[in-house]
């Protein structure tokens, strides 16, 4: 009788083990309330592969909270979810180099709230924007979120709303998977028009093609994005995937061929990538002067190749100098503003009629207009 009540015990805590493998609820207090999950409920990955999360928001009472709607990216914008996977070894953050390498970061922006209801409202997130899994295994991850606020309260956020557990299994990717992923991200990319500004479905064809490569992790993918930071709305996420890379010395060496490359347009944002590419590794004082020494001398670089630059590169690329100077507020040598000013006037019609091109102020990428330079 005792082996029979043992057994029944054992398989009682069995059906619990794997009724709690997917979500275990939180011990925050129940409103209002974030549950996260996985699209399609898919609960294994294989490392580097797109891990979309939703996070949904709730309440049971009418009219008391709001919610923020942003929906930034982590340029620099965003921080309002804060995203913890247990244990905390075999993961790193992908951007924190990045975050470390400048003095300051852009915030705001335009944004709007909304009423929470028992009905979820939902935001959709990639977890690969934050966590870069590096070892398989078994993983608990936990999302708290600083976007609820009381209706009637005058500040952004000010509640602290934490998720339910979600355990997900992170796989090995073998080559033969990576090189497929690869080469259809690429044919996508290459048979369609980017648009010209980013599309708001985050299951737009193109959009997840973009994120393919970004957080993929394989060289041959940090080549491929180096090779397209050359002003199109995904180049930020182009930017993001070589600076989270585990393959950030290839792609460093290959935006090295770009910089002198005489076709290709050199721009704010890909020199800003680069400077920080190239900081060493274990870095871990004055990171920003670092950077920006490193930068300089990318633009010095970029200045002696200019004379091989063709066409549209020439353009865009002399266009970067005279913007990032002004940006920097740092002076041109005589010589060198004449040379640069007769070029973007003999050039100036080559130039994008509207481009994406970024120069890298106090810390954060700042968006500029490509045929708006004063020297």
């Amino acid at each position: 009788m005792r082996l029979f009540v043992l057994s029944i015990v054992v398989a009682f805590q069995l059906v619990l083990s794997a009724t709690s493998a997917q979500t275990i609820p939180n011990s925050s207090p129940s409103d209002p309330q974030l549950t996260i999950s996985t699209r399609d409920n898919q609960l294994s990955f294989r490392i580097g592969e797109i891990i979309p999360l939703d996070l949904a928001f709730t309440s049971s009472s009418a009219n008391k909270y709001q919610m923020d709607m942003a929906s930034y990216d982590r340029s620099g914008r965003l921080n309002e979810d804060k995203f913890v996977a247990d244990p905390s070894t075999g993961w790193d953050d992908p951007l924190q180099l990045y975050f470390r390498s400048y003095k300051g970061f852009m915030a705001g922006g335009l944004r709007g709230f909304k009423s929470l209801t028992p009905v979820p409202t939902t935001v959709h997130v990639e977890l690969n924007e934050w966590i870069r899994f590096k070892t398989p295994g078994q993983y608990r991850i936990t999302v708290t979120s600083g976007r609820v606020s009381e209706i009637a309260s005058s500040t952004f956020g000010g509640l602290s709303v934490t998720s339910n557990t979600l355990i997900i299994t992170i796989v090995p990717a073998t080559k033969e998977w990576q090189d497929a992923t690869l080469k259809s991200a690429i044919q996508f990319l290459d048979s369609t028009k980017p648009p010209v500004v980013p599309p708001a479905n985050p299951a737009d064809p193109r959009s997840r093609a973009v994120k393919t490569l970004r957080y993929l992790g394989t060289p041959e993918a940090a080549k491929e994005m180096a090779r397209r930071i050359t002003g199109t709305v995904s180049d930020w996420d182009f930017a993001a995937g070589v600076m989270g890379s585990p393959a950030r010395s290839v792609a460093l060496e290959e935006m090295k061929k770009l910089l002198v490359d005489p076709s290709f347009p050199v721009s704010g944002r890909f020199l800003g990538t680069m400077s920080v590419l190239a900081l060493p590794d274990g870095i871990v004082d004055n990171i920003p002067e670092e950077r920006e020494k490193i930068e300089t001398q990318f633009r010095q670089e970029l200045v002696s190749a200019l004379a091989q630059k063709q066409g549209a590169a020439l353009a865009v690329s002399n266009n970067t100098i005279i913007g990032t100077a002004a940006a920097n507020s740092s002076s041109l040598p005589p010589d060198i503003k004449r040379t640069l000013t007769h070029q973007l006037v003999a050039t100036f019609d080559s130039l994008p009629l509207r481009s994406n091109t970024h120069s890298w102020n106090s810390g954060g990428p700042h968006s500029t207009m490509s045929r708006c330079f004063l020297c």
